[in-house]
């Protein structure tokens, strides 16, 4: 399977109250953080800053990115998710079955990011749109897609930041897991 990659920067930031793409989590920016989660796909990387139909939410977003590459398979992620792992996506994509519109990660009860979905579902995601419903819910409730289910112990890593309460919490997980990490 080949595919791109579409990250939404184009998000109002309102609750952080500055650009979210930009802000520096351990020394790097969540886009780079983002990025550098994906970069074991050798997929092209397209950064959608400015959707296409303004106000829409994710959703305009994620119909921006169909409009910008050509390619049949997208994965959709948020830029302010940056606890992501490569291994969380490995799952989803190993998951993905070929035959459906997309796979939606679901966690907490919730469907939300990361997202792949297939260019035939296109047309699905601009009726929404159309009608107003710029929900990530009804958007998986009403493409034939899968589901994947995050196991608990990944369910951090789909962490947003949106506040900069969560910036600081995000911080101390960083902090902490690197700790864990680090030889002594």
């Amino acid at each position: 399977m080949e595919g791109a990659v579409c990250v939404l920067a184009g998000g109002g930031s309102r609750r952080m109250g500055k650009n979210k793409a930009r802000l520096k989590l351990a020394g790097v920016s969540l886009l780079r953080h983002t990025i550098r989660s994906v970069s074991f796909l050798n997929w092209p990387i397209h950064v959608i800053r400015h959707d296409r139909i303004q106000k829409c939410g994710p959703l305009s977003g994620i119909y921006t990115a169909f409009l910008m590459t050509q390619k049949q398979v997208l994965l959709i992620l948020p830029c302010d998710m940056p606890l992501l792992t490569s291994a969380l996506l490995l799952e989803l994509l190993q998951k993905f079955d070929n035959s459906s519109h997309g796979i939606f990660s679901f966690a907490c009860g919730r469907y939300g990011f990361p997202i792949l979905l297939k260019r035939n579902s296109m047309s699905g995601i601009l009726k929404q749109i159309e009608r107003g419903d710029y929900s990530i819910q009804a958007l998986a409730a009403g493409l034939p897609g899968m589901k994947y289910s995050v196991p608990e112990e990944k369910t951090s890593e789909l962490m947003n930041i949106n506040t900069p309460k969560e910036l600081t919490r995000a911080a101390s997980l960083v902090s902490k897991n690197h700790q864990r990490t680090t030889p002594e």
